[in-house]
């Protein structure tokens, strides 16, 4: 399958399936989940 990418994200070296200003988010303890399930609860379409 060819995958169109535009010049500026072939310029950036971005892929056409990954979503741009993306964060690694790390877990670390009960309270963290807590607030990562609350958000996507209060904010599924994000």
């Amino acid at each position: 399958m060819i995958e169109r990418r535009s010049a500026v994200r072939v310029a950036r070296g971005e892929r056409g399936i990954w979503q741009r200003r993306f964060w690694e988010r790390m877990i670390v303890d009960d309270a963290g989940y807590a607030a990562h399930v609350g958000y996507c609860h209060i904010n599924p379409l994000k």
